[in-house]
């Protein structure tokens, strides 16, 4: 690029003026907005999700073989809670025609997951009762689990979308954003050393959770020929969380006594989203009006958000209990219309 104002010189002399100022109006407006200045601008996605929701420290039992098995042994198959895909879906609408081409935009995406996961052991075998407290642990034949999460959350915000290459296209985000998770797991055991009256020993927990505050995002996108494109996006969020937790224990026996923790908690918890896609526009049918397809990979980091799970009589004693992190990770198909 040294060689640039020679060249701009000899294209003067050679073409004249009129060629080399429009190549230096090329080069020097990266920043110029993608669509029509100070125009009236209307923006709407809607997307279907398939995402696997993982949700560490909801392990459920450890099988082990030993008849004086101990957690502090360290030894046992871990029994996990199982997550699978589920369907959700995201709506987004956008406006623009603000002053320096800025456009006010709201997502709001929506997911509900279940599952449920069983495990019966032999007679040589048993269950270590991972989710009791430490006091009421103890060995059994098997157990039966649900887990249900509920996840949505709104985002909203200023963009502007402008040109940084000739090809590479940037959509910087200042707003905030509302999310709210639900989770509930509940698990039984049965059989062995549980000598309550139904020889069955339950545990129910639930963590209910709203947060708060701001959030910045960077999108771009690598135009190919014939309206493909590449995508990339990365956001940023800094939530002030409300957590309700409720944890109830039921006795193992009569000798046990019964756990229960109902509490509220206030703290600041952060939130990370990585997209990575390809998209297809076209003006057809329309000239005034885009449209196109989209498919991409996202992964959301929730950290910290299992807070009913390093709850227990003796955190120190179990190997899972650092672990609780939430996870959600998936495809988006969505279809986009801009005029």
């Amino acid at each position: 690029m040294r060689y640039f104002p020679i060249l701009m010189i000899i294209a003067h002399s050679l073409l004249g003026a009129s060629w080399a100022s429009d190549v230096c109006k090329q080069y020097s407006n990266y920043n110029a907005a993608v669509y029509e200045d100070c125009s009236l601008q209307a923006y709407a996605k809607g997307s279907l999700l398939y995402w696997q929701p993982l949700a560490e420290g909801l392990e459920l039992g450890l099988v082990t073989t030993d008849p004086t098995f101990s957690i502090a042994q360290g030894k046992g198959r871990v029994v996990q809670t199982r997550f699978h895909y589920t369907p959700g879906w995201q709506f987004s609408i956008g406006i623009g025609g603000f002053p320096d081409d800025w456009e006010l935009r709201a997502d709001y995406t929506y997911l509900r997951a279940t599952s449920s996961t069983k495990k019966v052991v032999s007679s040589y075998s048993n269950i270590y009762t991972q989710r009791l407290q430490e006091g009421n642990a103890v060995l059994a034949k098997r157990l039966d689990s649900s887990w249900r999460a509920k996840f949505s959350a709104l985002d909203g915000g200023l963009t502007r979308t402008f040109f940084v290459g000739p090809h590479l296209i940037f959509s910087p985000l200042v707003g905030g954003k509302l999310a709210f998770l639900r989770q509930d797991l509940h698990t039984t055991y049965g059989g062995g050393e549980i000598t309550s009256p139904n020889q069955e020993a339950k545990q129910s927990a639930s963590s209910h959770s709203w947060g708060l505050g701001p959030r910045g995002a960077l999108s771009s996108e690598w135009v190919l020929p014939e309206g493909f494109s590449l995508l990339g996006s990365a956001a940023y969020s800094l939530l002030f969380t409300r957590y309700h937790i409720e944890i109830d224990d039921a006795p193992t026996s009569s000798t046990s006594t019964r756990f229960l923790i109902d509490q509220v908690e206030h703290t600041f918890r952060s939130m990370y989203e990585i997209s990575l896609g390809t998209s297809w526009n076209s003006s057809f049918p329309l000239a005034f009006m885009q449209w196109g397809f989209s498919a991409q990979y996202t992964f959301l980091v929730l950290p910290r958000q299992n807070v009913f799970s390093p709850i227990k009589s003796d955190p120190t004693g179990r190997r899972f209990a650092a672990l609780n992190d939430f996870y959600l990770h998936g495809g988006i198909l969505s279809t986009q219309i801009h005029f």
